[in-house]
Formats: C-alpha cells, sequence, structure tokens
C-alpha cells in the first residue's frame, strides 16, 4: 500500500474515509478505474493481495460509488488533486 500511495505522492491520511471506507479500498478503485491497472497488478503494488481480493473489493467499492453521488464527487475531486501530468 505504502508504494501505491508513494507513487501518488499521497499520505494514508490523505485518501478520505467516508462510511469507514480505507485508503486500500481507495486506491483499488483508483488504481483499476483511472489508471486501468489490471487486478494482478493492483494487488501487486498494494503489497501482494491476491487478484480475486482485488476484483472482489473494487466490485464492492464500485458499486458504493455508483449510489453515492457525493462519494463521487469526492473520487473525482480527489483523481483531479493526483492526476496532473508534469511536463
Amino acid at each position: 500500500m505504502a508504494s501505491a500511495l508513494h507513487h501518488f505522492q499521497l499520505d494514508e491520511e490523505d485518501l478520505p474515509k467516508p462510511s469507514g471506507l480505507s485508503a486500500r479500498k481507495w486506491a483499488i478503485y483508483l488504481l483499476k478505474h483511472y489508471v486501468g491497472t489490471t487486478s494482478r497488478e493492483a494487488g501487486e503494488v498494494l503489497g501482494g493481495m491476491s487478484c480475486s481480493a482485488v476484483a472482489k473489493s473494487y466490485q464492492r467499492f464500485a458499486k458504493k460509488v455508483e449510489s453515492d453521488s457525493d462519494l463521487q464527487k469526492e473520487i473525482e475531486n480527489l483523481w483531479l488533486g493526483i492526476s496532473h501530468v508534469w511536463v
């Protein structure tokens, strides 16, 4: 997990945790949804999670995102804050 956060230049405290959602779940969602990593790649980045655990976590989190417009906005704002391309 630390390497994924380091890659995005974040600390775990930087990731919001609405409804008790963990930073790991946020990282999985960002890596798969926005970066396009596979479940296997995301699992490796997050310290050796199995690809099935990553896929299940992503599915559950994505379902929450679909039904929660506030969560959607938080994710979009977080992504906009970390996705700047440096030239």
